[in-house]
């Protein structure tokens, strides 16, 4: 996945934030799974910061077949996963920054 690469996020940091299992990841980067459910994308879009909408742009997907699915999926499950997928990326970001520190408390 391009945008993981550009962001420098790590196939397991994403999968982690995205709440999906690292292996579904790899499938996604290696186009052997193409035909992704809303909630994947949801997921991933929350992961990224970015909506739905930006996400289907930078993957080519088609927004037909999505805005049916979109339609199906309550609004009550988008704010779980968005809650949840919020709490994965602050966690990652805490493990992030106490990696840095160690880091940083090396080369000092």
């Amino acid at each position: 996945m391009e945008l993981r690469e550009e962001t420098g996020v790590s196939r397991a940091s994403l999968a982690r934030a995205a709440k999906l299992a690292p292996a579904e990841v790899t499938r996604i980067e290696t186009e052997s799974r193409t035909n992704l459910r809303f909630q994947t994308v949801c997921r991933l879009a929350a992961a990224f910061g970015i909506t739905t909408d930006e996400i289907a742009v930078r993957a080519g997907l088609k927004s037909r077949s999505m805005a049916r699915e979109k339609r199906a999926l309550s609004p009550a499950i988008v704010e779980a996963n968005l809650r949840s997928a919020t709490s994965s990326l602050r966690k990652a970001l805490e493990e992030l920054t106490a990696l840095k520190e160690r880091i940083d408390s090396i080369d000092r």
